[in-house]
């Protein structure tokens, strides 16, 4: 006889991991969204440089770094809440 791992049975429907993917795709479909309209209103409404548009989603994608280092930080430390 073959001594394979178990066999892949199909696990139950998820609702949380469903979910989950769900609301990463909107979440991810809206930022594609705002970004290049954001640009448009800084210079078009707020009459901002591109220069300070630039310095604006450099600084946002910094801190974004950041942050989402510390919550990954944060969550190691916490450990398995299950």
């Amino acid at each position: 006889m073959h001594n394979t791992p178990a066999a892949a049975s199909p696990k139950p429907f998820d609702l949380t991991s469903t979910a989950f993917l769900i609301v990463a795709f909107l979440t991810g479909i809206a930022g594609a969204l705002q970004t290049p309209t954001l640009s448009l209103f800084l210079t078009n409404e707020v009459h901002a440089r591109p220069a300070m548009v630039g310095f604006f989603f450099t600084g946002s994608a910094i801190i974004g770094i950041f942050v989402s280092q510390f919550l990954a930080g944060r969550a190691d430390r916490t450990g398995d809440r299950k």
